[in-house]
């Protein structure tokens, strides 16, 4: 048999092969030579290019698959390392909440069984006497005035007299702090020249003071020392108007402690005038029988009165109209008045009240001497 090889793969073919059955090659016969069909090598080309993009797609999304699992396993340690940090902080701050609050309902707890409610304070208002005085102008002795109370807070004046006020040792006005009922305070002179430090303690509707100088052996003849009980003499209702009838002519230590805190004293060449809260201004003048301040006038203000101080004359206050003083004071005589003032006297003890009104008729300030 007669035999021609296959251009493409080499084989034997016969001489009539218009194919090769081995590469699927077409063959064509020209003059006794065989060539490949143009067709053909175009084709072989088309599939070589074919497969090239085939497998380079394919290294390009396994690529991009590897990749994307690489960034996805870092962004999903990354998420696990925040929500674990999320969740310690977490837990953290709940601890830390959570021990904020044992430590105030500790502080709460501690606070309600070492100090009083301030309305219980409140009951300390008042004069208080030593516990063997019965009458201090005659006898002398230890006092203690309970001016003001502000929460745990206390405004209060503290001394010793002699009888009829011919010595008067005292601090006043002291602004002490109640921890556990007590209060700590110094002083650097006590009317005597005298310094030193006490503690008063308010307890069970009860009092007791301590008081001591700093240089017992330089002490001057007089003093306040003390460590005294003390008994509730003459009690301040806060509900209950502080009358200032009858106010007049009394010594100041007497009356010291009735309008609050103490908030400016003003020395004229004659006259010492004391302003308390900013509302009520009591005049006095040195009596020389005793070397002692007496009030001979007293304003209060009312415009500028706290609501907590109710201070008046025979109930008369800011709530009083015009109509209704005079009949507060129909026992006394009119002896002067004008559209916006009335000034009264008494017909017996010739104290004059002059009251000031305003717009509305309404009581806008007492003058009493």
């Amino acid at each position: 048999m007669e035999l021609k090889q296959c251009p493409n793969c080499k084989k034997d073919l016969p001489v009539e092969a218009r194919f090769c059955p081995y590469c699927m090659t077409k063959l064509i016969q020209e003059k006794g030579t065989v060539h490949i069909a143009k067709s053909d090598r175009k084709r072989n080309r088309l599939f070589a290019v074919m497969l090239t993009i085939i497998v380079l797609v394919i290294v390009a999304v396994a690529t991009l698959l590897t990749l994307k699992f690489i960034i996805f396993k870092d962004n999903t340690a990354k998420v696990n390392d925040t929500a674990n940090s999320t969740k310690i902080n977490s837990m953290k701050t709940n601890k830390e909440k959570t021990d904020t609050a044992k430590a105030d309902e500790t502080n709460t707890a501690n606070s309600s069984a070492t100090k009083d409610n301030p309305e219980e304070y409140s009951n300390y208002l008042g004069t208080w006497y030593g516990i063997y005085v019965m009458n201090i102008e005659k006898q002398g002795g230890e006092k203690i005035e309970i001016c003001k109370v502000q929460g745990d807070t206390i405004t209060f004046c503290i001394g010793k007299l002699a009888k009829n006020y011919s010595k008067v040792a005292t601090v006043d006005f002291i602004q002490a702090k109640l921890i556990n009922n007590q209060a700590s305070f110094s002083y650097d002179d006590d009317g005597y020249g005298n310094a030193g430090q006490g503690v008063i303690t308010l307890k069970d509707n009860k009092i007791h003071a301590t008081v001591k100088v700093n240089n017992p052996e330089s002490a001057t003849n007089w003093d306040m020392v003390m460590d005294t009980d003390f008994y509730l003499k003459n009690k301040i209702d806060e509900k209950k108007q502080r009358d200032i009838k009858g106010m007049t002519g009394k010594v100041f230590e007497e009356i010291k402690g009735k309008f609050g805190q103490l908030t400016k004293k003003e020395i004229g060449a004659s006259f010492t005038e004391y302003q308390f809260e900013k509302s009520v201004y009591v005049r006095t003048v040195n009596d020389p029988t005793n070397n002692q301040p007496t009030v001979i006038n007293i304003k209060v203000f009312y415009d500028w009165l706290p609501d907590n101080l109710n201070v008046g004359y025979r109930g008369i206050s800011s709530k009083t109209k015009k109509s209704e003083v005079e009949q507060k004071l129909s026992d006394y005589w009119i002896v002067d008045k004008s559209d916006y003032t009335q000034t009264f006297q008494n017909q017996e003890t010739f104290d004059n009240v002059k009251i000031y009104y305003d717009n509305n008729g309404y009581v806008e300030q007492i003058d009493y001497s």
